[in-house]
């Protein structure tokens, strides 16, 4: 006790208080750049599903794509009825988030989605679909109406069609469809993709007015929707 009553006795030797300094300003913490570009794609894709929902409903099945640089091409499944028919429509989301290559700088060329009417869906057709969506910028050929696509293979095995042509929505839902996503983009096509047998490509790929032959040829044929991988040539 006596020990520690002395020691609490004792006067502290007086402290030196270190010399004031001035206050600094402290940093705001940096912000996170907003990355306008892709805040703008990420806004075109929810507003390009509302487009196919209004139409189509709700997809039946997402197939998330690769990451493509800035951007990246989904393929979506939804249900589609044509005339007692029962199938699906297979349509792309993304295509149009890429600039459009131009092996013309001075000509205008569409921003592109892409449709297929299947009887059923298969990882092989979505792989299909996927394959020519992201030709234009493999290639840098854009996609237009009339012009063809040569797959290094068909869609499914036995299935002798394997060269793609495009050409614009013949009912009337999709065609307002089409009009819709135009809205959002200007110069916008939404193309029907449509599988030619190989006596059909090398007739159609000739000339124009061969073209315009096949063309009547669907016509007279009812133009098939959905994709029929066994049909005969209509040639």
């Amino acid at each position: 006790m006596a020990k520690t009553a002395k020691r609490a006795a004792r006067k502290k030797a007086p402290v030196k208080k270190a010399p004031a300094r001035k206050a600094r300003a402290k940093k705001a913490p940096a912000k996170a750049t907003p990355n306008k570009a892709g805040d703008l794609i990420e806004d075109r894709r929810k507003k390009r599903m509302k487009v196919y929902g209004a139409n189509f409903k709700k997809p039946v099945a997402v197939f998330r794509g690769e990451e493509l640089g800035d951007f990246k091409i989904d393929v979506l499944a939804f249900k589609k009825s044509v005339g007692g028919e029962q199938g699906f429509a297979l349509a792309t989301n993304g295509m149009s988030d890429h600039r459009t290559p131009k092996p013309k700088p001075s000509e205008a060329y569409p921003q592109v989605e892409l449709l297929w009417f299947t009887r059923d869906v298969t990882p092989e057709k979505v792989e299909f679909l996927y394959w020519v969506a992201t030709q234009p910028f493999t290639t840098h050929k854009p996609v237009e109406f009339g012009e063809f696509v040569s797959a290094p293979k068909a869609p499914l095995s036995g299935c002798e069609a394997k060269d793609v042509t495009f050409l614009r929505p013949i009912t009337t839902s999709e065609r307002l469809m089409h009009t819709d996503l135009a809205l959002m983009a200007g110069y916008f096509e939404l193309f029907v993709m449509h599988l030619l047998l190989p006596k059909e490509f090398h007739h159609v790929k000739k000339s124009d007015r061969n073209f315009n032959q096949f063309l009547d040829l669907l016509d007279k044929n009812g133009y098939p929707l959905f994709f029929d991988p066994k049909r005969k040539s209509y040639l």
